[in-house]
């Protein structure tokens, strides 16, 4: 192995991307709405497990720029602090970034710089119309459901 048996990760070193328990002020205009929407992103994880592809053997390192493949599950060190939410447009509508998290830190601030990302997370970005990077990434090849 890479380390000792009781070696403690560094955040360097981790998948930390979630951010599962992000909320943010209202606005002065939100203030005054009749209505609150919650969601529920508790059970969402669980519903999203049935179709998730796992890895079936060991992992693969992959070095030297390796290009991303959406199809293998794993981890990839990647750059996201180019990704710009406010160039995203759903439904012919420009995202205000300033009131949403961004979903590929644990805590939805701006990327700074390369850090691990699952597969999904990569391939979300990519979805978003962003080009992604790899510098390296450990991957499953044989995968099932």
């Amino acid at each position: 192995g890479k380390f000792t048996r009781h070696h403690l990760r560094t955040p360097a070193e981790m998948l930390m991307e979630e951010p599962y328990d992000w909320c943010r002020p209202l606005t002065d205009e939100e203030c005054v709405n009749q209505f609150l929407v919650a969601v529920d992103i508790n059970m969402s994880f669980a519903a999203a497990a049935n179709g998730l592809t796992v890895g079936l053997n060991g992992p693969t390192h992959l070095t030297g720029n390796p290009e991303f493949d959406p199809t293998l599950p794993g981890s990839w060190l990647v750059d996201l602090s180019h990704v710009d939410l406010s160039r995203v447009r759903i439904n012919d509508r420009t995202l205000d970034s300033d009131r949403l998290p961004s979903p590929f830190t644990p805590k939805g601030d701006h990327p700074t710089g390369p850090a691990w990302y699952a597969t999904p997370t990569v391939a979300y970005a990519v979805e978003l119309g962003f080009d992604v990077a790899p510098i390296e990434a450990y991957v499953r090849t044989r995968t099932g459901r």
